[in-house]
């Protein structure tokens, strides 16, 4: 918690408006609310290096350098982070840290930092790999900083929860309305890699910038407490009004920011239902480990071991099955995807949905039997009359690159793009020569009720192996060396999970474990400012939490009126258009 330089000063900050913020916190009492960090962004140091190699402060905007100004906010009860980025420059163009890590972490360190915000401007090649490295030479100072990256790329990487604290998933935000649904859209696909010392940062808040509204500036500082973004403020503390004041000082909207159980609040439910989770592919050996980091954050694109095994359930229909997902109970169907359209033609996108017995898209059938090679066939597209009835991944995506004369396909290493979608069913050739292989491999899927995973038999394309003068086609589909299952991911593409056109109206549901056994629930209400005010409802089988259900009691607390009720099972509540309601839920207690 605490203020970054950049949507506030930008390139010309200097050590007397930092020190201003610092006088400011203590005077308001948002210091003792727990805002502490002042941290400047690009601008603080000169455009070469010294000598020796090391970065040069401005002396011009920073007269007592660096050290002296974190000395000047430590008697204040502050502490101070600083800017540079993993690559030849900084976004301005003055020096960059890119290979002068070591050299660099200990600077910072000698100068009493603690926390580095570290960038990325533009160096494709090397940034996230030498992220890894700055976290190196920050550890070998042996003094404690915090580190914040944002990867160029703008594609989170499960790695950064390894060595960061938090990192950015989307744009510069700015004080737009649009623009903040969008990046919090985006924050909510990579929930599950938060946790305790290591959060996802939709970037700063813009409280007191631009011409938000109250009730927009109201839900941006909700919205980004409940799902534990850092809360650091980008605006001018100094000219914000009370009422911008109170937002931002809300002791129990706080709280629930700094809850030490770490757990992010996630978007639940849209328009009354369950959010989707995303299908796609990962490799099979993921499932012979946990697929996570030691400190349990999820692997590539959010895939566990858990998150891969599914059981074929049969439904009352001869032939028909719900698979359902081991890890999340929830079945395996189809939903239009709005924002998928760079997918075009595909009008449906396979989804793990709540299970329902009458949901036709949730009914699979095997023609070639569960337990052999061949399809899964989509029962409703084919009661649907439709040509496209079985599941199928798109080639496109299996191939990331192809090096040289070398033909030989490698796994498409871009995050979620998988492609999963329906295709016309293609019945395997019959096996009659040395060329078996020669079948539709998009669509060839083996389930096994020992492992519980759906195998793509074989992921492949045209191709040659020609190594040597000479080579003859041994199949006129070449097999890539990974085999690849079935998977729930946790995105499909650039954009959050949200079924709506513009992905600007609607009603959303956030919620979240607490610590001591309460939960957190959000009511976002999306629709158009002029639009009548929504009542929102609020399940607690939403979260599809064990105990946590549609029997269960509790104490009700909206945390911006104060106002409190009973509910079991649930509640509504009346959220105006672009505002948020947040609610501290306690099972068991009366209110």
């Amino acid at each position: 918690m605490g203020m970054n330089s950049w949507t506030a000063f930008g390139t010309s900050v200097t050590e007397a408006d930092l020190i201003a913020v610092a006088d400011f916190f203590v005077s308001s009492g948002l210091r003792d609310l727990g805002y502490t960090w002042i941290n400047t962004d690009d601008g603080w140091d000169v455009g070469t290096r010294a000598a020796d190699g090391k970065l040069q402060v401005d002396l011009a905007k920073f007269p007592n350098g660096i050290g002296g100004l974190v000395t000047k906010l430590k008697a204040k009860g502050m502490s101070f982070g600083i800017y540079t980025a993993e690559s030849s420059v900084v976004c301005s163009g003055r020096p960059g840290t890119l290979f002068h890590e070591f050299l660099d972490a200990q600077t910072f360190a000698d100068w009493g930092v603690g926390l580095v915000k570290n960038d990325n401007c533009g160096e494709y090649s090397y940034g996230n790999t030498r992220f890894h490295v700055f976290a190196d030479a920050v550890a070998a100072t042996g003094h404690k900083m915090i580190i914040s990256t944002e990867p160029f790329s703008l594609v989170p990487n499960p790695q950064h929860a390894s060595f960061a604290h938090y990192w950015r998933t989307g744009n510069d935000i700015s004080a737009s309305w649009t623009v903040i649904l969008n990046r919090i859209d985006l924050n909510d696909k990579w929930a599950r890699y938060a946790g305790p010392g290591h959060f996802n940062d939709p970037d700063m808040l813009q409280v007191g910038n631009g011409d938000l509204s109250i009730a927009e500036q109201r839900a941006h500082f909700g919205l980004w407490a409940i799902t534990k973004a850092t809360l650091i403020l980008g605006s001018k503390v100094s000219k914000l009004s009370a009422e911008q004041l109170e937002i931002i000082k809300n002791k129990d909207v706080i709280a629930v920011n700094q809850d030490k159980l770490g757990i992010q609040a996630r978007k639940v439910a849209i328009n009354g239902s369950l959010t989707p989770h995303f299908m796609g592919l990962a490799p099979c050996e993921s499932h012979l480990n946990d697929g996570s980091f030691p400190d349990g954050v999820p692997g590539h694109n959010g895939v566990t071991k858990a998150g891969m095994a599914f059981f074929a359930r049969p439904l009352r229909t001869a032939g028909q099955f719900a698979l359902v997902s081991n890890d999340t109970g929830r079945c395996l169907g189809l939903r239009p995807y709005a924002q998928g359209q760079e997918y075009a033609p595909r009008a449906n996108v396979p989804m793990l949905l709540g299970c329902e017995e009458g949901d036709a898209t949730q009914a699979w059938s095997f023609p070639n039997g569960a337990n052999r090679v061949g399809a899964i066939q989509s029962a409703w597209a084919v009661g649907a009359g439709l040509n496209s009835t079985v599941l199928a991944v798109a080639n496109s995506t299996l191939f990331g690159a192809v090096h040289g004369a070398d033909p030989t396909p490698l796994l498409d290493a871009a995050y979620g793009d998988t492609v999963l979608m329906l295709a016309p069913y293609e019945p395997e050739p019959t096996c009659t020569g040395r060329n078996c292989q020669d079948y539709a491999p998009a669509q060839s899927w083996y389930w096994s009720p020992r492992t519980g995973l759906i195998r793509l038999a074989a992921a492949a394309g045209e191709g040659y192996r020609c190594y040597e003068p000479g080579c003859y086609r041994l199949t006129s589909h070449l097999p890539v060396f990974a085999e690849l299952c079935l998977a729930r991911v946790d995105s499909i593409g650039y954009y959050g999970v949200d079924p709506t056109t513009a992905m600007t109206g609607g009603e959303d549901v956030y919620a979240g474990p607490l610590s001591g056994g309460a939960y957190v629930f959000g009511l976002l209400n999306r629709n158009a400012v002029g639009t009548p005010d929504t009542e929102i409802a609020a399940r607690f089988s939403m979260l599809e939490t064990a105990g946590f259900g549609n029997t269960t009691a509790a104490c009700v607390r909206e945390l911006f009126s104060g106002k409190t009720q009973a509910a079991t099972g649930g509640f509504t509540w009346s959220v105006a258009a672009h505002d948020l309601a947040i609610f501290r839920v306690v099972p068991g207690t009366t209110c």
